[in-house]
């Protein structure tokens, strides 16, 4: 069921130039696609982050004994645990997608030409 990078390819909705809602690729040129790719790798980059890091906390006071203990607890700690590593692998794998969309989208033409 799991896709190799090379099969997997991501289809990303594109505002219209207006912002009026979303629009079909041939509303826009190359550099237009690789622009709001650019602008969405920006956007989402910090927010991964934050997304990462969001059980942290939460195995820190399970794994601490400081929320309760047993073997519940012990069996909840291990869950966040492994959700923790899955969040972690799926906001990794979303971030690198979108780099190699910005990858494959050829640079705009600076000339102006």
């Amino acid at each position: 069921m799991a896709q190799s990078a090379h099969t997997r390819q991501a289809v990303l909705p594109l505002e219209c130039p207006g912002g009026h809602g979303n629009s079909d690729e041939r509303h826009f040129g190359v550099s237009d696609r690789r622009e709001q790719l650019e602008m969405l790798q920006s956007r989402v980059s910090g927010k991964l982050d934050d997304l990462k890091e969001a059980l942290d906390g939460p195995r820190t006071v399970m794994s601490d004994g400081d929320a309760w203990q047993g073997t519940r607890a012990d069996t909840f700690g291990e869950d966040i645990g492994y959700r923790r590593t899955d969040l972690q692998t799926a906001a990794d794998t979303l971030m690198g997608d979108i780099d190699d969309a910005v990858a494959a989208e050829p640079a705009s033409d600076e000339s102006g030409g």
